[in-house]
């Protein structure tokens, strides 16, 4: 179960999901795009302290 289907059962709200759970995929890659990069950039600025 994710955050929002379990707020939505607590708080017997009704929050729309449809449109991430089409996108999840698109989000997905993205955020394993971003994190790639964040972690090539720690490795340099790790690399340049010791030169």
């Amino acid at each position: 179960a994710t955050i929002i289907e379990a707020v939505n059962r607590l708080y017997e709200m009704q929050i729309d999901t449809t449109d991430l759970k089409k996108e999840k995929e698109k989000i997905t890659a993205e955020l394993e795009e971003l994190s790639k990069k964040y972690l090539q950039s720690k490795k340099e600025e790790s690399s340049d302290m010791y030169m």
